[in-house]
């Protein structure tokens, strides 16, 4: 009986003097796994403009390397078109108009809006070739063909809804954004250069969407 008072004893006496130790265990210990506030990367606040726009390579019309988003898209208020070389209705309708359009937009063009019209035949629309036809549309500083790597190119068409299976399907209408604040608007193939600049400058002091 003793035996088992003593052996109680010592179990109870162990057990008080672990006791501080595990208080202070407990006390250390983290209330969630996350890291710190502190030691977390700040959130790219493109990120998901960038993911959802794609940051593909492309090639501009002076036969530049660009990534989609970060360098034809980010804070820009853009006019974007789809285009071919061999199109030969549609298309130069649709540039006459963007080239009367960017000398209404006068100083405003090439610093607050810019002109982007993607490929939809990356093929056979090379860029030495798409150089010319820029030429031959007079676009300034501000105005971009972009073609590429047909797998690139079809995906930017597809994120901007201009992809189409064959070139002859594509879309005619104006793609209008002011990608800072999120406004999109698409206008009719038959809009005006006027109608268009009048767009664009509601989409320029446009509030981002809530």
């Amino acid at each position: 009986m003793h035996k088992v008072i003593r052996t109680l004893s010592i179990i109870m006496l162990v057990l008080l003097l672990l006791a501080p130790a595990r208080a202070v265990q407990e006390q250390k210990k983290p209330e969630t796994s996350a890291a710190p506030q502190s030691a977390q990367k700040p959130e790219d606040p493109d990120a998901k403009k960038r993911e959802y726009f794609t940051d593909l390579e492309v090639i501009t019309h002076e036969g530049k390397k660009v990534r989609f988003y970060s360098d034809m898209l980010k804070d820009k208020v853009v006019v974007v078109t789809a285009y071919y070389l061999s199109c030969a209705q549609a298309c130069p309708l649709q540039n006459v108009v963007l080239n009367k359009l960017q000398r209404l937009l006068g100083d405003r063009f090439g610093k607050k809006v810019f002109f982007v019209s993607i490929s939809v035949d990356p093929v056979n629309d090379k860029w030495e070739l798409v150089k010319d036809y820029a030429k031959v549309w007079d676009a300034k500083s501000g105005w971009t063909f972009l073609t590429g790597k047909k797998e690139n190119v079809d995906w930017v068409a597809y994120k901007m809804g201009l992809y189409v299976k064959t070139p002859e399907e594509h879309d005619t209408r104006y793609i209008l954004g002011n990608v800072k604040t999120a406004r999109w608007v698409r206008m009719p193939p038959q809009a005006t250069a006027e109608e268009l600049s009048m767009r664009l400058l509601d989409l320029e002091t446009a509030r981002s969407k809530p």
